[in-house]
């Protein structure tokens, strides 16, 4: 086996699945964190909603709808994050030898 092979097949997905988990919390909390990004002039969902919020003076609907967006991005991203731990699970690749007797 060469050592491109070698690493292809064996070394990078057991790399991968060992290093998925801290990935993944590190992409949801800088995806929570981005909330507090908006007092560093860079425009995302907290700092348009304080704008709708001095045009409109609705509080209460505009924080609900971020949160909502907030919640919707986290959900997404961390059902990918499972999804493809399970892909690259250790059940998944030795499948066959569950069904051996």
């Amino acid at each position: 086996m060469s050592r491109i092979l070698l690493y292809r097949r064996i070394i990078l997905p057991l790399a991968i699945r060992q290093a998925l988990p801290g990935y993944g919390n590190d992409i949801i909390s800088m995806t929570k964190a981005t909330s507090l990004y908006w007092i560093i002039t860079i425009s995302e969902i907290t700092g348009v909603s304080s704008k709708i919020i001095s045009d409109t003076y609705r509080v209460t609907e505009v924080f609900i709808v971020a949160a909502a967006i907030y919640m919707a991005i986290n959900f997404v991203l961390s059902r990918a994050i499972a999804l493809v731990e399970n892909r690259l699970g250790p059940t998944r690749v030795n499948r066959m030898w569950h069904y051996r007797k």
